[in-house]
């Protein structure tokens, strides 16, 4: 897998990795409504077009397995104003859902650490829906814990996400086993 900064040009992969991975981790968590109107391919082109056109502080990285688009993840400064200034927020983390299980996350991960030391960046904090099993648990072997901090959703019913933090570091405690 290659790993690279998205251009404007990825907005359409980044939008159906996007949609698809909703789709299917979503499924039986958001109303099916929701899930049609907020996360169907054309809103997320809107949005992915509006991203990467402008400059947010943040940056926006792609993942290809040979000329496909196959994942893409987000680093932006910290969000939220309990955070240290020095923290970066993991805002997007997704697959396509036929990637799953395949390795590639934790080779996502490993890239994103080595770029969060980089900038030197102390922590790396991300929000999660607490009903998406399957993400929380790959969080969790990648050394990420719930610090407390949670937020009510409206996703079409209310649906509870979670924060989750770790340490930025090198060593046995790296997220290589993820």
């Amino acid at each position: 897998m290659v790993i690279r900064e998205a251009l404007f040009s990825d907005a359409d992969d980044i939008a159906r990795v996007h949609a698809d991975s909703w789709r299917e981790a979503y499924r039986g968590v958001v109303p099916e409504k929701t899930l049609a109107a907020r996360f169907s391919l054309e809103p997320r082109r809107k949005m992915w077009r509006a991203f990467l056109s402008q400059p947010n502080g943040g940056r926006h990285f792609i993942c290809e397995l040979g000329e496909k688009a196959i994942g893409f993840f987000s680093l932006e400064p910290p969000r939220d104003s309990d955070m240290p200034p020095d923290a970066l927020e993991l805002t997007a983390l997704y697959f396509d859902p036929s990637c799953w299980g395949k390795g590639f996350g934790p080779q996502a991960m490993r890239f994103i650490f080595r770029t969060a030391q980089a900038r030197g960046s102390r922590m790396l904090y991300l929000w999660v829906l607490r009903e998406n099993w399957r993400a929380v648990r790959f969080y969790e072997r990648c050394g990420f814990r719930p610090d407390g901090g949670s937020r009510m959703l409206d996703l079409g019913k209310p649906i509870e996400e979670c924060r989750f933090c770790r340490p930025v570091s090198i060593g046995e405690d790296s997220p290589a086993a993820c």
